[in-house]
């Protein structure tokens, strides 16, 4: 969980690995680490990093949702209704979360016959 978190903050924040390693006082491959869930930083370095992307301890460890983070998305999709929907759904329910996290690094091509096998699900209820 953490490892997700901290890639989404760093991308969010287009920061590179490097330049979160100086901010954080550790190698660059130290971030790679930690984002592939190979090694967990000390409870220093989560206060740390949770002060750099100014969301919760909580937030980073998968503790809670970050509220502030939620109003930082709401706000950049301010003009895109659609994503807004789309997002309030993926607050509230567990699964379709899941189900984005599952598929988001997923090419297209796999993602379309994923939908697809859900408009057959869809259809038979």
């Amino acid at each position: 969980m953490l490892g997700e978190r901290l890639k989404n903050l760093r991308e969010l924040h287009n920061m590179q690995s490097q330049e979160l390693s100086k901010k954080l006082g550790v190698n660059s491959s130290t971030i790679s680490l930690y984002e592939h869930g190979s090694r967990f930083p000390s409870i220093d370095k989560i206060i740390k990093l949770a002060d750099i992307f100014g969301v919760s301890v909580d937030y980073l460890v998968g503790h809670e949702p970050d509220e502030d983070l939620y109003r930082e998305i709401e706000s950049a999709l301010a003009d895109e209704p659609d994503l807004q929907d789309f997002f309030e759904e993926l607050k509230d329910r567990e699964d379709l979360r899941q189900l984005f996290q599952e598929t988001k690094d997923l090419p297209p091509k796999s993602v379309k016959r994923i939908i697809g096998i859900i408009k057959v699900l869809e259809s038979e209820q």
